[in-house]
């Protein structure tokens, strides 16, 4: 008679191999050794009984490839955990430093919307291009003005859109104790950087950058404006 249990042992076993941690690329490459196990298992059943083993190796073949979809999506490309907040700390670090230097201070998601909802007074400054971005989303209320990716510590309308520290000024305000929050796309963007640190050396004097800018606010699902 033709058990199932030996196949419920060897399914088993497949989805430990595909359950163990992703380290190196560990996953990956035990994923060969796992289709062997799979189909050397198939061929004893189909030398024991034909029609049931050639179905077993059907399902044996199909659990590989739901299990090779499973561990890609379980996170077996190569880096864990623990890798993972290597990244992290190094993003954090950075934008901490990027703070320091620019003598402004830090912003959440969560706490701009709290200002907003409050109708706290404030300004909001795009600092991504018009046409890729801004035109197409921007948090509400939010003036454009574009700064560039690398550090500017000398100003350079060429990178400004041909906008100068003037207009930088004008937008800004006379109002040097105004709440100033300025953002980009994302936190790695680092145009926010250079918009916050503008301001600060104009003599604004309560400037925030939100670091997470259209991408944390589309990720919270808060609304988004585009500009016709």
């Amino acid at each position: 008679m033709f058990s199932s249990k030996p196949v419920s042992v060897a399914f088993s076993r497949v989805l430990n191999s595909a359950r163990k941690p992703a380290v190196s690329g560990y996953c990956f490459l035990q994923l060969p050794n796992v289709a062997v196990k799979i189909i050397s298992f198939a061929n004893r059943l189909i030398k024991t009984n034909y029609q049931k083993g050639i179905m077993s190796y059907r399902k044996l073949l199909s659990s590989f490839f739901l299990i090779l979809s499973i561990s890609i999506l379980a996170g077996c490309s190569g880096e864990n955990k623990f890798e993972k907040e290597i990244a992290i700390e190094a993003s954090a670090i950075k934008l901490a430093r990027e703070a320091f230097r620019g003598n402004y201070k830090l912003i959440d998601t969560k706490e701009l919307k709290q200002k907003i909802d409050a109708n706290t007074p404030l300004l909001l400054v795009d600092t991504m291009p018009f046409e890729e971005s801004y035109k197409k989303n921007h948090i509400p209320t939010a003036k454009q003005f574009l700064f560039p990716i690398p550090e500017m510590e000398a100003w350079e309308s060429s990178e400004t859109a041909g906008q100068s520290k003037e207009d930088f000024l004008k937008l800004l305000g006379e109002d040097k104790t105004k709440t100033i929050v300025i953002y980009c796309g994302f936190v790695k963007c680092t145009r926010s950087h250079n918009g916050a640190m503008w301001a600060v050396k104009l003599g604004y004097s309560n400037v925030y950058r939100y670091p997470g800018g259209v991408f944390a606010w589309k990720g919270a699902k808060y609304p988004l404006n585009s500009a016709n």
